[in-house]
């Protein structure tokens, strides 16, 4: 994580307000498994299928602008949601993940989410958050989950992996589109 933050511990902003950045990422670098000891093995870091489960994106991040306008208790912030793309388990060049994938959905892109919010102080207990998440409106990579020798890009029924669902993976792409949101919190 990396944070850039002005000095604003006395509660003083700037008189244009403060702009205020922070970066969250994670690089993966190897997510193998050896089912049984001495085996054969795999590296899931970078595929998604029957066997690898969700897309296993090689490198993700959040990276948030926050402006800390001059008018104390009101905040804007932007955010960026980006994953890297990946490929389906099935043109890996392992013989544990290799198969037939459709070449439609052999790879999916890079996606980037953008998001807005505000955060208001109403009074010393409460604060108000109004916001829009997937500002854009993009819509989810669509993952086939036909049957026939092209089965399975998309794990269906696979018991403990992360599955599709609506031929796409929804724990990890927005498919809601874009989502309003308003909060509101008590402090005590």
């Amino acid at each position: 994580m990396i944070t850039v933050r002005p000095d604003i511990a006395d509660g003083k902003r700037g008189s244009r307000g403060d702009l205020l950045f922070n970066l969250e990422g994670t690089r993966l670098i190897n997510l193998g498994t050896e089912p049984l000891t001495g085996g054969p093995a795999y590296d899931c870091a970078g595929y998604w299928g029957s066997t690898c489960g969700g897309p296993n994106a090689k490198w993700r991040h959040v990276f948030n602008t926050t402006w800390a306008t001059p008018w104390s208790g009101f905040d804007l912030t932007a955010r960026w949601r980006f994953l890297s793309g990946s490929d389906s388990e099935q043109i890996s060049s392992n013989p544990q993940l290799a198969g037939n994938a459709l070449p439609l959905t052999q790879h999916i892109k890079p996606y980037s989410y953008f998001d807005l919010s505000a955060d208001v102080s109403l009074s010393k207990m409460f604060r108000l958050q109004l916001g829009v998440n997937n500002v854009l409106d993009k819509d989810p990579p669509i993952i086939d989950s036909g049957g026939g020798p092209f089965a399975s890009n998309c794990p269906n029924i696979t018991p403990n992996q992360s599955s599709c669902n609506g031929n796409t993976f929804p724990q990890i792409y927005d498919a809601l589109g874009r989502f309003m949101f308003v909060g509101l919190t008590a402090d005590f």
